[in-house]
């Protein structure tokens, strides 16, 4: 099989959480260059979480992370292996 299932599950994750937001009270999505963000406004950090899925740049990490941060609320910047490296030198 040549597809890559976590990738496939992430990507489905954050069409979900984006869908939402869009749609209860407290939800907000905003995009940060290449990196979409979406919150649901709940204390769970499953719930608020800034997708990279292509190789950001420092402004578009710098820009998802301080909005999602700014909501006061747990998040995760979730990331495939192949940009963990990257992030890290960000």
């Amino acid at each position: 099989m040549s597809r890559d299932l976590l990738q496939d599950l992430n990507t489905n994750w954050a069409a979900w959480l984006t869908a939402m937001a869009e749609h209860v009270p407290n939800g907000e999505v905003r995009p940060s260059g290449v990196i979409p963000a979406a919150s649901l406004g709940a204390p769970i950090p499953l719930f608020n979480q800034a997708f990279v899925f292509a190789q950001p740049s420092v402004d578009d990490l710098v820009g998802a992370v301080s909005w999602i941060g700014a909501k006061g609320l747990p998040f995760w910047v979730t990331a495939p292996d192949a940009h963990v490296d990257a992030l890290r030198e960000l």
